[in-house]
């Protein structure tokens, strides 16, 4: 199963968006600070992907190498990551393309932009609170 992954403008949004004491934002913000920025960063320097054919289950496989871990899976699974892949690419696209509109508008400081990207998200993947006029 996917886990979800979100990124520290995002966990900041939803933080000011409740109803919490200054004092103790920041002190969450400093641990988020810690988090997420003072840990080790992994580049991608290499990614190779292979198709193979296994002789003993008489599938085809994929391989997926990122730096130096392998991993194998059924084509099935190959296409949807790829395919995964591509939305979220899409989506962090459109993501920076929005924010940056917002910030040349002159419109909120990053925490209402980081509120108003989430309700973006929320909309683009069909949240309860929105009905479409369609």
């Amino acid at each position: 199963m996917a886990h979800k992954v979100v990124t520290y403008d995002e966990v900041i949004a939803v933080l000011g968006l409740a109803n919490i004491h200054p004092t103790t934002l920041n002190e969450i913000r400093e641990n988020l600070d810690i988090l997420f920025c003072r840990r080790d960063e992994v580049e991608i320097d290499e990614v190779r992907i292979n198709s193979g054919f296994g002789t003993k289950s008489q599938k085809g496989f994929v391989d997926l190498t990122i730096n130096d871990q392998r991993t194998q899976m059924v084509a099935s699974k190959a296409m949807e990551i790829g395919l995964m892949l591509v939305t979220a690419a899409e989506a962090a696209i459109s993501d920076e393309i929005f924010m940056s509109l917002l910030e040349e508008l002159g419109l909120g400081n990053s925490l209402d932009r980081g509120a108003v990207l989430l309700k973006l998200r929320e909309i683009r993947h069909g949240s309860k609170n929105f009905k479409t006029t369609h």
